[in-house]
């Protein structure tokens, strides 16, 4: 929803032709693996039996050893303002 009223705004499409360049991309590729790695991510984990019962994992620590970014795409600008934008992709690493 918030794309649909950014895209009234005058910069709305220099912004989408800035994020959608491949230069771009391929920056994001490089920073989000480290990214990832350097916040420690939380992971809980979940089990299913085969009647639906399940049961819950805790991690206090998580190491990651590979992470590629499979797929990275464009989503939305989300906020537009005189000094930031936000933007979404939707990424599958």
């Amino acid at each position: 929803m918030l794309d649909k009223i950014n895209r009234d705004s005058r910069l709305y499409p220099e912004i989408v032709k800035y994020v959608t360049n491949k230069n771009f991309y391929a920056i994001l590729k490089e920073v989000i693996p480290t990214e990832i790695e350097n916040i420690n991510p939380l992971v809980d984990g979940m089990d299913y039996d085969r009647k639906g019962y399940s049961e819950r994992y805790e991690y206090d620590e998580t190491f990651v050893s590979d992470i590629s970014v499979l797929e990275l795409n464009f989503s939305s600008v989300d906020v537009i303002t005189s000094t930031t934008t936000k933007v979404t992709f939707k990424c599958i690493a």
